[in-house]
C-alpha cells in the first residue's frame, strides 16, 4: 500500500514538472500576458483537480 502511494507522489511530480517545463515554453514564446496566464490556470486545473481527487483526497477509493 505504501508503495504505490509513493509511485503516486513520483508520477504526479513528474507530471507537474513536465506541465512547468511546457507551461515556461509557452511563456517564453508568446509572452505574459493575462490570456496566457489565465490559459495555464485553465491547463493546470484541467490536469491537476482530477488527479488530486482521483489519488489524494480519497473520493476515488471503490475497493
Amino acid at each position: 500500500m505504501k508503495r504505490t502511494n509513493y509511485l503516486r507522489i513520483i508520477g504526479t511530480g513528474i507530471l507537474a514538472i513536465v506541465w512547468i517545463w511546457l507551461a515556461w515554453g509557452f511563456l517564453s514564446v508568446k509572452g505574459i500576458t493575462l490570456l496566457n496566464l489565465i490559459i495555464l490556470a485553465m491547463t493546470a486545473i484541467i490536469i491537476f483537480v482530477p488527479l488530486y481527487r482521483k489519488y489524494f483526497s480519497g473520493g476515488g477509493e471503490k475497493n
